[in-house]
């Protein structure tokens, strides 16, 4: 046990020191004049380095990993022969330990030391509780502090934007809290509103129409952070503007056929006829977020139109609208399709704490990109802080007794592996994988197509995102080792572990298979139109 906890601890200061960033690293600045400067000289053959240093290093970390994984097998293996414990399990420990040295001399040699993870301020040592309460405040607090912070942004229309989106993530956040499903050891002083009553596992008649309002405003929601930076163009107003409302809106339908099949509003007709129609209307829906949507994000070109007008002199100029948003305008797709999916596999309440946290995440976006910390970590803490507390707010708690185990006949009307799995994670870690999938838009949200460092950027942005979970993981694993004579070990502790394990191993997954490939997929299909910026 502490030999594993020594080993996920190092692999954590090596997550967050790569994830850590100095004040001279200025490789993803955006400057117009610094561009020309650089075509200049490349036109007189002036040409700098073949690649820029921060592409070596993740060859370097690579590496250097695998280059000390292998004496350190080695020397666990023998020092486990010598001491006589004959347990291979030592040998894989100290190789572990080993590689995540090595990393951590390559990320040394690069710039990067132990100090740059120190807080550099009084506030960085404060400890964190996460839970459904706590979590609540942490994010007023930080709508609060961005309000008075965004006071002292120069221009009168980015000041007053920027204040609208820190009271708006405020408002929000108080309006999802509102969804709530209480666990036994905060009672009585808290009241579920999740399903409707404490002792009922249905909704209530009033939250069906929570889908339909979804239905009707998340578009044009999505619509009013698209149209300020002429990004409301190409596949955008089809698939957005009809496409995903449709699929909202059969969504909402099946919440309707499943609360009548339950409630047997349709006596007359053949039983399972409506469960049927509900299953096929699901799948529909899931086919259209997923296949179609996931075809659609691969494929389509970026979010810009091609217009000519005529200048001042007379004379015509081309203009590319949404050239300012190419990046994150067109990467936005995906977390919006991942949303409609988790929507339909929530119950109405949870659908409805989904989408306006999706909104939070968006007036987060402006908050980071109009206060200029888009290179800062607060945004995937924020990220993370989010989706653990859109997890609450979908009826689920820190139990395996809240696992919503009626999700998997949602789309199917048997258990069928490996859909049933899948759809069941889908509806208890929906808010962290959503959460996960819009990292990358920290640094692509407004963001034109010839921003250099741009993956690098993305990369150490998942990187800062995993190291919340990690940190979490950890000490929960701590804890939980440290308090296993406790009585409530099994009640709390043991449960909280397991969820933090678990959900670790959850966000790795996502961040590398949807998440990695979303920005690789977006980088094409941009580079494809305005060509490679590195």
């Amino acid at each position: 046990m502490i030999t594993g906890i020594i080993v996920m601890a190092a692999g954590v200061i090596m997550l967050l020191v790569y994830a850590s960033r100095d004040e001279d690293e200025d490789f993803a600045a955006t400057d117009i004049e610094l561009d020309f400067a650089e075509k200049k000289l490349e036109l007189q053959g002036i040409v700098g380095a073949a690649s820029p240093e921060y592409t070596q290093l993740h060859k370097n970390i690579v590496v250097a990993a695998l280059v000390g994984a292998i004496p350190g097998a080695f020397a666990g293996a023998a020092g486990s022969q010598l001491l006589g414990a004959n347990d291979l399990t030592y040998a894989a420990a100290a190789a572990a330990f080993a590689s995540i040295v090595a990393a951590l001399v390559a990320l040394t040699d690069a710039g990067k030391g132990l100090l740059n993870i120190l807080p550099t301020s009084v506030w960085g040592w404060l400890s964190v509780l996460f839970t459904d309460s706590i979590l609540l405040f942490f994010i007023s607090t930080f709508g609060a502090i961005s309000a008075v912070a965004s006071c002292s942004i120069p221009s009168p229309v980015e000041r007053t934007l920027a204040v609208y989106h820190s009271v708006l993530f405020i408002v929000l956040g108080r309006v999802a809290s509102f969804s709530k499903l209480c666990r036994e050891e905060q009672m009585p002083y808290c009241t579920s509103t999740y399903y409707a009553s404490s002792s009922s596992s249905t909704s209530a008649g009033w939250q069906l129409l929570i889908p339909f309002v979804v239905a009707f405003a998340l578009p044009a929601i999505i619509k009013s952070f698209l149209v300020p930076s002429r990004s409301w163009e190409g596949l955008g107003p089809t698939w957005i503007g009809y496409i995903y409302r449709a699929g909202l809106f059969m969504a909402a339908l099946y919440w309707v056929l499943d609360a009548a099949d339950n409630g047997d509003w349709v006596p007359g007709l053949p039983e399972q006829t409506l469960k049927t129609i509900a299953v096929y209307v699901a799948q529909l829906v899931l086919a259209l977020v997923f296949v179609a949507g996931t075809t659609a994000f691969v494929w389509a070109p970026p979010l810009v139109s091609v217009v000519q007008s005529r200048a001042p002199d007379g004379s015509n100029k081309v203009v590319i609208l949404g050239y300012g948003n190419t990046n994150g305008a067109r990467y936005l797709l995906l977390p919006m399709n991942l949303l409609a999916g988790c929507i339909l596999l929530s119950k109405p309440m949870g659908g409805g704490a989904l989408a306006l946290v999706f909104w939070q995440t968006m007036s987060l976006m402006e908050i980071l990109d109009l206060n200029g910390l888009t290179a800062e970590s607060i945004g995937p803490v924020m990220l993370a802080l989010l989706g653990n507390f859109a997890y609450f707010k979908t009826g689920h708690q820190a139990t395996p007794s809240s696992i919503q185990w009626d999700s998997a006949f949602i789309p199917l009307f048997t258990i069928r592996y490996p859909w049933t799995p899948i759809v069941v994670a889908l509806n208890h870690f929906g808010a962290q994988i959503i959460a996960a999938s819009a990292v990358p838009l920290v640094v692509l949200w407004k963001v034109g197509p010839k921003r250099k460092g741009v993956l690098e950027s993305a990369s150490r942005a998942l990187a800062a995102f995993v190291s919340f979970f990690a940190v979490e993981s950890l000490a929960t694993m701590a804890w939980a080792g440290h308090l296993r004579r406790h009585l409530m070990l099994y009640r709390v502790f043991c449960p909280r572990f397991m969820m933090g394990a678990v959900l670790l191993l959850v966000v790795d997954l996502v961040c590398i298979v949807v998440t990695l490939a979303g920005v690789r997929s977006n980088t094409l299909s941009v580079s494809e139109v305005f060509g490679f910026a590195d």
